[in-house]
């Protein structure tokens, strides 16, 4: 079983995601901007969105390869993915897509399409309603984050992906996810 946890920042993926690979009992695959951003001596997107734009699409190259590279190490065995290349796709519409060429725009675009279609569940958290937490290396604040999700609810839609979205303190959210895995409903994102 291949699952990935989606949404903007703030939305409770991390915990979510923790909490159902411990209940499936399938391997975590932790966040990888973080890391990839560790690697280029970047310390927060703000000093991210001062970079030259050639810097900033690659790191975004560089975060989409590490979600494959971390995905299909376990591919074959399941996992719990907090992020998808869904994310990643969202993140590069809003910062990069422009920036880039024609090719590489395409590519990219095409590139996650391909790769999203592989998960047998996207775990969609939407926005809570309270202000998003600076912890240091996202940007914080509701706007940023309501745009981020909106790119992600057009990707998860029109690229027609299996998704459920969940709501509410996080046992509530993994009861949903079982529900949805038990029940087999996962084309709309509505039960």
């Amino acid at each position: 079983m291949r699952i990935g946890v989606c949404g903007a920042q703030s939305t409770g993926k991390s915990t979510l995601a923790s909490v159902l690979a411990e209940r499936l009992e399938l391997p975590l695959i932790t966040e990888k901007a973080r890391q990839v951003a560790d690697i280029m001596g970047i310390s927060s997107e703000e000093m991210l969105r001062r970079e030259p734009p050639e810097r900033q699409l690659e790191f975004q190259r560089w975060c989409l390869r590490a979600q494959k590279l971390a995905e299909e190490s376990h591919h074959r065995d399941g996992f719990v993915s907090d992020r998808t290349v869904v994310d990643n796709c969202a993140y590069w519409l809003a910062w990069n897509h422009a920036q880039a060429g024609l090719y590489s725009r395409y590519h990219y675009l095409v590139d996650c399409y391909c790769w999203a279609k592989d998960y047998d569940l996207i775990v969609y958290c939407p926005p809570s309603g309270k202000e998003p937490q600076d912890d240091g290396f996202r940007l914080p604040g509701r706007v940023y984050q309501k745009e981020i999700d909106l790119l992600i609810r057009t990707l998860l839609i029109g690229w027609e992906l299996p998704f459920v979205r969940v709501e509410g303190p996080v046992e509530d959210r993994v009861r949903q996810v079982m529900e949805a895995l038990e029940e087999g409903c996962m084309v709309s994102g509505k039960r």
